[in-house]
Order: C-alpha cells, then sequence, then structure tokens
C-alpha cells in the first residue's frame, strides 16, 4: 500500500470510514513527517506543513475510532514522534549556562542550618572563589544579585531544603 496525503482543510471537516484509505492517510502522514524531520528516503511530491501534520493526525486518530479501526503502526509512531521530549529541552529554571553554578549555590547554602541562613554574601563569595560562574570576571556585587534572584525560586527554596543534612533541616512546628 502506498501512502496518501489526505486533504485537510482550515476546518479539517474530513469524514472517511474506509479502513484502508485511513491506512494510507497514515501511511501518507508517516512518511510527510519523517521528510519533514530529513529521515525520509525521498522528498514528497506534496508538502504539508509540520503543523497541518498535526492537525491531520488529530483528524485522522478520530475517524479510527468512529469507523472503529484499529490505529495501524504509523500512526502510532507518527504520535509519538509528535510528543516525543526535544533533547534540548530542560526543565531547570535556569539558564543552562548558569545551572552549574546555580547548583553550587544550592549545596552551599544547604551546608548552613535552616535557622541561620547562609549570608548572600557568602554564597557569592563561593561561586566567585570556586569559579562556577560562566563569567569567569563577575564582581561580587553581579554574583550577589544572581543568588538573590535564585532564592526567590521555590526550586531553589525546595533544593536547598532537601540538600541539608538532617540535623540542620527546619523543623515542623509542633503543637501540643
Amino acid at each position: 500500500m502506498s501512502g496518501l496525503l489526505p486533504h485537510v482543510d482550515r476546518d479539517a471537516l474530513i469524514i472517511e470510514e474506509d479502513p484502508e484509505m485511513l491506512d494510507a492517510y497514515a501511511l501518507g502522514l508517516w512518511q510527510q513527517w519523517q521528510a519533514l524531520e530529513g529521515q525520509g528516503n525521498e522528498a514528497p511530491a506534496k508538502r504539508y506543513s509540520k503543523e497541518t501534520v498535526k492537525a491531520a493526525v488529530v483528524w485522522l486518530t478520530g475517524a479510527y475510532v468512529e469507523a472503529e479501526a484499529p490505529i495501524p503502526y504509523e500512526l502510532s509512531r507518527l504520535v509519538r514522534a509528535i510528543i516525543a521530549p526535544k533533547k534540548a529541552a530542560s526543565t531547570s529554571p535556569v539558564r543552562a549556562s548558569s545551572e552549574k553554578a546555580y547548583w553550587a549555590a544550592i549545596r552551599f547554602e544547604a551546608t548552613y542550618p535552616a535557622s541561620a541562613r547562609a549570608p548572600l554574601y557568602a554564597v557569592a563569595k563561593h561561586l566567585c572563589d570556586t569559579g562556577a560562574l560562566l563569567n569567569k570576571n563577575a564582581s561580587q556585587k553581579t554574583a550577589e544579585a544572581t543568588v538573590k534572584s535564585w532564592r526567590k525560586l521555590g526550586h531553589y527554596q525546595a533544593n536547598v531544603q532537601l540538600n541539608r543534612p538532617m540535623e540542620y533541616k527546619a523543623k515542623p512546628n509542633s503543637t501540643p
């Protein structure tokens, strides 16, 4: 079976119930996606944008459900490819270039008890002295401003608490 591309209008109102035709559309969309990603063997004559392919996948999935037909392997591969996480994506709340310094600051602050928070000056000095900052010529004031902004992040505060030794952790309020 060869792959076909469905006609996609702006409302994505396409009605198709023939499972063989749906399978051909799934194969065509898979081939189209591979070509867009630079993985296909040959460039298709007709080109859809990634957004058009995504819209067609939504329609096609619904069409399979309405036709009560099993979803083919090509469609499942296509869905997996569309929603796959990007390799360069990060969940870090700071820029990748600052991540080393960010975690160094967290580890340093964790060496202080929760009741006696590490002085801003001490954290910044530690970052400057250890060379954790990307800009090796960063001033003390610049480092302090950076740490001050990190301290506002819930992620930072939670990780300082997680990295503290048990005897330094904040005690929960106990009521008799």
